[in-house]
């Protein structure tokens, strides 16, 4: 029986804890580190996608405007606290950008045609 090792969840906290918190790099280790080094890191890190030529053949940069123009629909939705606070804490329109996030997701998860 092929059994996934357990991961251990997520660390939960708010936006104002995650400021507080602080880096946990350890920057030192990496200025020290030769370029051959960082970069062989970054290519076996298996969260850090190659920004090579497939990727760019398939990529599409979408100006915020496009992605606003279309009518929408008033909702309620519930967002964790933290998820709000930061995307309050960037202004005015910080409803128009979540909005463009979700748009980006359903687009990038659904081919490569419009929604």
């Amino acid at each position: 029986m092929n059994r996934k090792p357990h991961k251990k969840p997520p660390t939960r906290m708010t936006l104002r804890e995650a400021q507080d918190a602080g880096s946990q790099t350890d920057w030192q280790r990496l200025r020290d580190m030769p370029d051959e080094a960082v970069t062989s890191a970054a290519e076996t890190d298996p969260d850090n996608l190659p920004l090579d030529d497939p990727f760019f053949e398939t990529a599409r940069r979408l100006p915020p405007s496009a992605l606003l123009k279309e009518a929408k629909q008033q909702i309620t939705l519930r967002i964790d606290a933290d998820v709000l606070e930061w995307f309050r804490a960037s202004g005015s329109g910080y409803q128009s950008r979540m909005n463009a996030v979700l748009k980006a997701y359903v687009q990038t998860h659904s081919g490569h045609g419009q929604i």
